[in-house]
């Protein structure tokens, strides 16, 4: 607006704009000039004085941070306590229940992420851990001994009905399971399973 009221490059001047009009465009024009000399007169004294702040520069995105590398996953293992030779029968007999418990097959326990995951909570783990032949054969042996010693406690003199059920296996093999109730009791006591063998039953007698 002031250059078309005053002319542009020293053209002529607007016609229609009135005297006050003009004296006020040049003076806004004079001010500009006065302000543009004082900031360009600061600027260069702030750089021979060396105080002109110096912005970051950017930068270039050209080699790839090499110390942003991925820590490695470590591993911990278990506490290093030692069992005691009683700790050591207890952990095998609650395999042997876990084992059952949940219908696992024996070899589950030789798994070596079963047994990596146990040497976790506890890096001797793998001097208690039993094999499958162990659940399989002597720790089952012990526990058989052990519930049919109980049952025999249980089940004297008391009257009992004998219930027993055939079927075959995944290989086609007669399996037999023997029961007994006690009392009329709904829940029965497991007593026997027999592969091909004839019927051996406790004897609750004495």
């Amino acid at each position: 607006m002031i250059a078309h009221i005053l002319g542009k490059a020293g053209g002529t001047p607007c016609p229609n704009a009135s005297v006050g009009t003009q004296k006020m465009a040049k003076a806004l024009k004079d001010g500009g000039k006065e302000k543009r000399a004082r900031d360009d007169s600061s600027s260069d004294s702030d750089i021979d004085n060396g105080s002109k702040k110096k912005l970051p520069k950017k930068k270039l995105l050209t080699k790839v941070e090499t110390s942003l590398k991925q820590s490695q996953l470590k591993v911990f293992r278990g506490i290093h306590v030692p069992f005691t030779p009683e700790q050591k029968d207890i952990v095998h007999e609650q395999f042997l229940r876990a084992t059952i418990s949940a219908n696992l097959p024996f070899r589950w326990v030789e798994d070596p992420e079963v047994m990596t995951l146990f040497l976790l909570f506890r890096s001797t783990a793998g001097n208690v851990l039993p094999s499958r032949k162990q659940i399989s054969g002597q720790l089952l042996n012990k526990a058989y001994k052990r519930v049919t010693k109980q049952l025999k406690v249980v089940l004297r003199g008391q009257y009992t009905v004998l219930a027993a059920d055939g079927w075959k296996d995944e290989l086609r093999d007669s399996v037999n399971g023997v029961n007994l109730s006690v009392a009329g009791k709904v829940k029965p006591y497991f007593v026997d399973l027999c592969w091909l063998l004839p019927l051996i039953c406790i004897d609750v007698s004495h």
